[in-house]
């Protein structure tokens, strides 16, 4: 078994700052796509466990797999403005 090693506080709080630029980034793109109501709405799924990709579909009407591929595009793509 590989060698685990440890990751201190600084790690951490990189990898926090990181994984919220990316929940940050993926939320603006469903509110300029879908509007901030559907990611509401999105939201209250999720807490009523219904699971995630059921969660996209009942949401946005498309199959979270096409979303994901709109998603990517759109961070290849240069920004608006």
């Amino acid at each position: 078994m590989p060698e685990r090693k440890s990751t201190g506080s600084a790690q951490t709080v990189n990898d926090l700052r990181e994984m919220n630029a990316k929940l940050a980034a993926t939320a603006r793109f469903l509110i300029d796509r879908y509007g901030e109501k559907k990611l509401e709405y999105l939201y209250s799924q999720f807490k009523r466990g219904v699971p995630l990709e059921d969660a996209f579909e009942a949401t946005f009407g498309e199959k979270m797999s096409v979303i994901e591929k709109a998603w990517a595009a759109s961070l290849r793509s240069p920004p608006k403005g």
